[in-house]
Order: structure tokens, then C-alpha cells, then sequence
């Protein structure tokens, strides 16, 4: 596959977070920038190699309209032959290649030499329809060149070289006392002048409050796709300080990614954010990734669901399997969904705790509905034993509750907030983690801070 990023060039005075803008492509897949990221408003683009493709941006701005863009990708000839090499974490590189014509090729081989080194070593024989493959036995911080040699009937052996990569480092084991207790999701963005902006987070005041609240950890989104929230030396050093505050507190924070693509770049990503580390040393205690459908995420229908298990599997072997990886999914008790329409079980192969959306102001979501004590109850005790029955064994259970107005129905009320976690904690589930940190009222935050878990 060929991948490029496409920008759309928006007039001065015009402020593109307003612009409403639909992306397609008449072959291609598409996949919207996240809106703080370089070259936004844009898209990523990707497609098959030696393809003409056409990508439109249509707005709803009428000096813009709708825009075009024809552009053609790399051909796969034997003159253009390519490599490239993405790690993933500390034991792990994927490497691949461009598929030259089946018909002309005997077969593919991965050679693999580490810096410092005069020649490299065979490590696989490819099928000539084959267009990746895994190194699983790599050194943490490593840094390695690959070498695909194509073997072809009508010109020999065609080398490409990936360039050197370097692994990252171990991680350290982790266990699930992390994700247990009272918690809250904090999602943050680089533009300083955003509404949920980093610098609306003081990180001495977000720790003296988890503390005033019984907060036991926080998950921090940390990437969206492959976009990474922290992508400023201004949000980094926040970040950094909210790390070693947090860690100072004994409060466990826990690196949250939402996957876009089933991608090594985007597994990458999720690895990237769980290895983040501060200068003194200070780090996540594990990783959450949010598991989501829809043409801005994972797809939808069977490929969807074979992409969100593919996509755990990938970092699960990335992370190696004694770090807590948590999978937030949807809620069966709120969506009445079943492994016919989400992977549960899939997802539950991988993941260490499950953590499903249980934002139950969605039960009534186009009227201001006065939620009553068993609604509140029975949805969070239900989505605790409704998530462990799809995913086919006793995974621990952490329950993401609504303490934020997640749309037009209202914040639960203080009563709402402790009938679910009362119910969520009697259901057997090790914890709730609420979403989320800026939405949360003062009177949201008391009732937090009055239940013991």
C-alpha cells in the first residue's frame, strides 16, 4: 500500500474547526487528520500501489466548495522496488515491501543486520504473494537495517533496504491494581487555545483534586490514531510534570489511544504512548485503547470486527504479555449488542481488563429523561455481567460511567453517579473510571469523592 497526507488550503479569515468537510476518494481509503495534527484540515490517504485516484474535499463554505485533487501512486515495477520498516515496541519490527507482479517473482527474502554489523542474516522466505513480514526477535533498544531481496525470472535478485530502525525498551510488567478503584479519564490536545487545551489542566491541581476525590488513577489519551496529543515541546513538559506529580501522589495514570486503523503505524502509536517516559524516569502504568467502528475508526461490519481483534492482537504481542492492557468497547447493556455485531470475545483474547462505555444518559438521548435509581443501577450492573458473558471467561471488569453531559441530555445527577457505582461494584467489576475530567461538575465530583471503593 501507498500512503500520503492531503491538505486542503483554507482562505485567510476563514476558521478552519468550523468548516464542516466530507473527504472521499473514488478508490482510495481515506481517513480524516485529526484536527490539531500537521497539514489539518487534511487526510491521510492510502492506496494501492500504480493506481490514478481522485480525492475530494467537499465544505460547506461556498467560496470553497468542493475541491479535487488527482494524484497517481508509485508504480510497482522492478525499478521502483522499496522496503520499509516500522517498530513496535521493544521485541518487535514489521517489515514491508512493495508487491511486484506474482508472476515475476520466485520469492521474497528478509535479511536483517544490527548497527555496528558487517553483514546481515537470513531471517525468512517470503511467498511471492506475500508483502510483510514480522521480526519477533528483536533486541530492545536495537537498532537494525532489513534488506528484502526479490527474487525475480527476468532480472535476478532486486535488493531494497529499509534504513536502520531502533526498537524501543522493555516495559516494565504491570498489574491491575492500576486500573482498579475510583477513576477519570483526561483528554487533552496541544492547541493552547482549545477548549480542552493542556493548559487547562494545572497538573498540581488535577492531583490535589484525584486526591480529594479518592482517585486512584487517570487515563490520559495520549494518541488519537497515530496522532499524538503531546506534539509540543509545550505539552510535553506539561505532560511531564502531570507524570511526576501524579507518580510523586502515588496516583497511576494510564496511557489511553484510540485506534483509527488496523495499521503497524497506528499500533505503533499505542505502543509509542505507553513508553513514554519522563526524564526522571517516571511512566504509565498501562495502556487503554479505545475500540471504536465507524468510517473514522476501525471500519464497519465483518472487516471492522476482524481489524478492532487484529489490531489488540498486534499490541498485545507488542507489549508482551504481562503489561495491563485495557479495552475500553462498547457496552452490551446500552447498545444490546452481541459478538454478531462487536467483537467482545475477539477483543477479550488480548486485553486484561475490559472496560465497557457505560454512558447511560444515551438511554434517552433526544429528551431530558429523570433517570431513575433502578434504570442507573440495573445499566451498570448489567453492562459489568453482559461484558463478561460476550467475552467468554471472567475478565476483570472496569466500568467507564458518564459524569459529563455527552450530548443534550444533561450530567448525571449526584445520586445517578453513586447508584452506579454502588451497582458497578456490587455487579464484581474492580473499578469505574468516569469521562470525563473537564465535564465533571462540583457536585459530580462529590458524589465521586463520598463513595468508598
Amino acid at each position: 500500500m501507498w500512503t500520503t497526507t492531503v491538505s486542503l488550503s483554507v482562505p485567510s479569515g476563514t476558521d478552519p474547526s468550523r468548516l464542516s468537510i466530507d473527504w472521499s476518494s473514488d478508490s482510495a481509503d481515506v481517513l480524516p487528520l485529526d484536527p490539531n495534527a500537521t497539514g489539518a484540515p487534511g487526510a491521510i490517504v492510502t492506496v494501492a500501489e500504480g493506481t490514478s485516484f481522485a480525492v475530494a474535499a467537499a465544505t460547506d463554505d461556498s467560496t470553497l466548495g468542493r475541491q479535487t485533487l488527482t494524484l497517481a501512486s508509485p508504480l510497482n515495477s522492478l525499478s521502483t522496488f522499496t522496503a520499509a520498516a516500522q517498530p513496535i515496541g521493544a521485541h518487535m519490527v514489521v517489515v514491508g515491501w512493495m508487491h511486484l507482479p506474482s508472476d515475476g517473482v520466485t520469492q521474497y527474502k528478509i535479511y536483517r543486520r544490527k548497527a555496528g554489523a558487517s553483514h546481515g542474516s537470513l531471517l525468512a522466505t517470503v511467498s511471492p504473494l506475500g508483502r510483510s513480514w514480522r521480526d519477533d526477535d528483536a533486541s530492545p533498544d536495537t537498532a537494525y537495517d532489513y534488506t528484502v531481496v526479490a527474487s525475480t525470472t527476468a532480472a535476478g535478485a532486486v535488493h531494497a533496504s529499509t534504513g536502520f530502525v531502533t526498537t524501543g525498551g522493555s516495559l516494565p510488567s504491570t498489574s491491575l491494581s492500576a486500573i482498579s478503584g475510583k477513576g477519570m479519564f483526561l483528554y487533552f490536545t496541544p492547541d493552547a487555545a482549545g477548549e480542552n487545551s493542556y493548559l487547562k489542566y494545572d497538573p498540581a491541581a488535577v492531583v490535589a483534586r484525584a486526591q480529594a476525590s479518592g482517585i486512584s488513577h487517570i487515563e490520559v489519551r495520549m494518541a488519537r490514531g497515530t496522532f499524538l496529543e503531546a506534539a509540543t515541546p509545550a505539552s510535553r513538559a506539561w505532560l511531564d510534570a502531570l507524570i511526576d506529580r501524579a507518580s510523586a501522589a502515588g496516583i497511576r495514570l494510564i496511557a489511553w489511544q484510540v485506534p483509527r486503523r488496523s495499521t503497524t503505524a497506528d499500533a505503533a502509536a499505542a505502543v509509542a504512548a505507553a513508553e513514554y517516559a519522563t526524564a526522571s524516569g517516571n511512566r504509565f502504568s498501562g495502556l487503554s485503547l479505545d475500540i471504536e467502528d465507524g468510517d473514522n475508526y476501525m471500519g464497519n461490519g465483518d472487516v471492522a470486527k476482524q481489524r478492532m481483534v487484529d489490531q489488540i492482537a498486534l499490541v498485545r504481542e507488542a507489549v508482551g504479555p504481562n503489561y495491563l492492557l485495557v479495552a475500553t468497547v462498547m457496552s452490551p447493556a446500552l447498545t444490546h449488542w452481541t459478538n454478531a455485531r462487536y467483537p467482545f470475545s475477539g477483543i477479550a483474547t488480548y486485553a486484561s481488563v475490559m472496560q465497557p462505555m457505560e454512558y447511560w444518559h444515551h438511554f434517552y438521548s433526544s429528551t431530558h429523561h429523570s433517570y431513575t435509581q433502578d434504570e442507573v443501577s440495573g445499566a451498570c450492573a448489567d453492562s459489568v455481567s453482559l461484558t463478561r458473558q460476550q467475552a467468554g471467561r471472567a475478565i476483570p471488569i472496569n466500568v467507564a460511567g458518564q459524569s459529563d453531559d455527552l450530548g443534550t441530555t444533561g450530567r448525571p445527577s449526584p445520586d445517578e453517579i453513586a447508584w452506579c457505582l454502588a451497582a458497578a461494584k456490587g455487579a464484581g467489576a474492580i473499578g469505574q473510571t468516569f469521562f470525563d475530567w473537564r465535564g465533571t461538575g462540583e457536585d459530580g465530583w462529590s458524589a465521586i469523592a463520598g463513595f468508598a471503593w
